[in-house]
């Protein structure tokens, strides 16, 4: 997308009520923001309302009890955006395991208008990694670990290897797939395999890389071979 005036749109989101900084997804979980300014700049906090009740231990005599809030009052994990200076690149920051990750942070984005069209939140990928595949004389593996996840899950043809069905199997299992050609056998036969694990490689990179954790993908790697 264009580059977007982000401390404008912020400044403009600080101003905004309650109902529209907020969003609930379909099983529940609600989410809210809120823009802060720190070292000459606003930054947006993105926080998930907590469901569970919280614990205190009492250091004297080791009693344990919940924690309560006076007032309407919650708990929220947080997670801190800054927008760089240059382009539409953002680096996050979580306080803890719970906070909101990119996908929760894309839908809050959007639900709370924070620029003109739809925002799409991708990985940054070396510009060395790409280059690399492309240069790729032969890529001998390829592999990549998944956790199975019914709302991120992407269509059937997004890949050739099977998420849908890998998924509805072992919804509860992490998952890795490797795809190896083999060192021996008719030449002919290894060059069409290194050439199509770099098809995929590639595609894999440019339509998949968002969902690398907590969503889906945690890992990825190929074994390559480079032109001289």
């Amino acid at each position: 997308m264009d580059d977007v005036p982000w401390q404008r749109a912020l400044e403009e989101m600080s101003a905004k009520p309650y109902e529209e900084r907020r969003f609930v997804t379909p099983d529940g979980d609600r989410y809210i923001g809120e823009a802060v300014f720190f070292s000459d700049a606003m930054h947006p906090l993105v926080g998930r309302i907590g469901s569970g009740e919280m614990q205190t231990v009492d250091l004297n005599d080791g009693h344990i009890e919940d924690l309560r809030l006076d007032g309407n009052r919650g708990f929220v994990d947080i997670t801190t955006i800054c927008f760089l200076e240059h382009r539409n690149i953002i680096g996050v920051m979580g306080s803890s395991q719970a906070s909101p990750r990119a996908t929760a942070i894309q839908r809050w984005m959007n639900a709370c208008g924070l620029a003109a069209e739809e925002i799409a939140l991708w990985p940054v990928i070396s510009q060395d990694v790409w280059t690399k595949l492309q240069n790729a004389k032969a890529v001998h593996n390829f592999e990549f670990t998944f956790r199975p996840n019914p709302a991120f899950m992407p269509p059937d043809s997004s890949s050739i290897f099977g998420f849908k069905q890998a998924g509805d199997r072992y919804p509860d299992h992490r998952i890795t797939w490797k795809v190896e050609v083999p060192k021996r056998g008719q030449a002919t036969s290894r060059a069409r395999g290194h050439r199509r694990l770099q098809e995929d490689a590639m595609h894999f990179m440019s339509e998949l890389g968002y969902l690398i954790d907590p969503s889906g993908i945690e890992r990825a790697r190929a074994l390559q071979r480079l032109t001289q």
